[in-house]
């Protein structure tokens, strides 16, 4: 290669080198602008005086929740504006207050926050110091209205839910042919045990109704199929008789045992099939 040539080529990778550069210049000098452009978006959108919150939404039907006090307890947590508010945090400090089961807040554009509060439902009690929820989560028990009306369950922890469950079906059961489950207990042997009590035909009646109930055993294995024959058979022909009841014992393959408070009613017999 003449030295015409050598010199050329120099210039040549001289000037792509050059070139190289300049690209990487540009581009970083762009990275540093769209950075910049960035962080003054974010401090315009996060500022406290921009996009306010101007309405909050509070859904929910309650009973026992204090409104004033969930209102306060928003308005307390609205430091921020509509991009800024920390929305889990909110959540966080409403699920502290008495009877609020669960909550969740969202953002609506252009200034609105909607919050949405679920109250805890007691059904049953479960032990001393918790309640069933009608979701089946248990939650802290407080005092409440008519608390004493509602049904006891009872087993080992390792069994909860299958008490919750069978509380459940059985509470429907009962309920469809006139009866009140009361107690229901999951003993440590495997037996479900039962107090069943007449739903009152009228306010006239609940005190009577509610004086009397029947305990009722059965073992867990086929207890559905059990209790649902029992249930059959008071819809049927027992029904009448169920006052004059102090016990049913369903642990029989074939049937099962009424143990009468006084002299079984005419026409009924100690055994049921």
């Amino acid at each position: 290669m003449s030295a015409a040539a050598q010199k050329r080529a120099r210039a040549v990778a001289g000037s792509g080198r050059r070139g190289g550069s300049f690209i990487l210049a540009r581009r970083i000098t762009g990275l540093a602008l769209a950075l910049l452009a960035t962080l003054f978006v974010a401090d315009r959108l996060y500022d406290p005086a921009l996009f306010p919150i101007h309405k909050v939404e509070v859904r929910g039907s309650f009973h026992q929740v204090d409104g004033a006090q969930l209102e306060s307890v928003v308005k307390q947590s609205l430091a921020g504006n509509y991009f800024s508010l920390d929305l889990a945090a909110i959540e966080a400090r409403i699920v502290q207050l008495p009877w609020v089961f669960s909550a969740s807040v969202r953002r609506r554009w252009p200034d609105t926050l909607v919050v949405k509060v679920v109250e805890v439902q007691p059904v049953a009690k479960w032990g001393s110091d918790q309640w069933f929820n009608a979701t089946g989560d248990l939650v802290a028990r407080r005092a409440a209205p008519g608390e004493r009306d509602l049904p006891l369950l009872f087993a080992p922890d390792e069994h909860r839910q299958a008490v919750w469950r069978a509380f459940r079906d059985w509470s429907r059961l009962f309920a469809t042919h006139g009866l009140s489950l009361e107690q229901l207990r999951l003993d440590p042997r495997g037996l479900w045990q039962m107090e069943i009590s007449r739903l009152p035909l009228s306010p006239e009646a609940a005190s009577a109704a509610e004086q009397h109930s029947v305990a009722v055993i059965v073992e867990r294995e086929n207890a559905e199929a059990r209790v649902g024959r029992f249930v059959e058979a008071l819809r049927r022909e027992l029904f009448e008789a169920f006052a004059a009841m102090r016990s049913v014992d369903l642990r029989y393959p074939n049937g099962f045992a009424v143990g009468w408070l006084a002299a079984p009613p005419a026409g009924k017999s100690l055994a049921a099939q």
